[in-house]
């Protein structure tokens, strides 16, 4: 149990004593206590110590490179050449819902699957054809933070103003870890969930009590 491994790191750094004896004394109430005085703690270096592994499946290209600027992470990321093999492909609802702008990206779609046949023929190396993959190409990833950086994470890409796929990815994790550690991420999210009021300035979607509502009653 996550929450239960935090607490037990904790009260063994504060207390000095040993696993067994923690285990014997931590009940849940004294549990819950720890994890709360943890996450109010500015850097809480406690929630280095619990990682968390995640199978990502699907995401496109463009996604991939907002995912990889979280540098506190492990993450493998399969030989981009793989992804001439599969067919999937990332399409934003903007362009779905509007006939004209979707047939234009099917267009595209076909054009670049013809000019992928060509490279066959031409013999050009997956190597060098990785240069012209479409962004809206699907990738499978599998990453591993720790759940310092994940609430770091999370506070930023559950945001309204964060980049729609990697927001509903990030809301996809946060609903994943609220089921397994519910203490150490009950009150993860966006900024107005995790700290009570938005950091955004004017760029504030104002929309908190509504974030409030989603992340808290879960």
């Amino acid at each position: 149990e996550p929450d239960r491994l935090l607490a037990l790191s904790a009260i063994m750094v504060e207390s000095g004593i040993t696993a067994e004896s923690a285990e014997k004394v931590l009940t849940e109430d004294i549990s819950k206590k720890i994890i709360t005085e943890v996450l109010e703690r500015r850097h809480a270096r406690e929630l280095e110590q619990i990682n968390f592994t995640f199978s990502l499946r699907g995401m496109s290209l463009p996604m991939l490179t907002h995912l990889t600027r979280h540098r506190i992470q492990s993450i493998v990321i399969p030989n981009l050449s793989s992804l001439f093999k599969q067919k999937t492909i990332v399409e934003p609802e903007t362009i779905k819902k509007n006939t004209e702008a979707h047939a234009v990206f099917l267009s595209a779609v076909n054009s670049y699957n013809s000019f992928n046949l060509a490279m066959d023929r031409f013999d050009v190396c997956p190597e060098n054809r990785v240069y012209t993959l479409l962004s809206g190409r699907a990738v499978n990833i599998v990453t591993t933070m720790n759940a310092r950086e994940l609430h770091h994470f999370l506070t930023l890409r559950t945001c309204n103003r964060a980049q729609w796929e990697i927001r509903e990815f990030a809301e996809k994790m946060l609903f994943l870890l609220k089921e397994k550690a519910p203490l150490m991420f009950a009150k993860a999210g966006p900024s107005c969930v995790r700290y009570g009021e938005c950091r955004e300035g004017r760029m504030s979607c104002h929309r908190e009590e509504e974030m409030r509502k989603k992340y808290l009653n879960v």
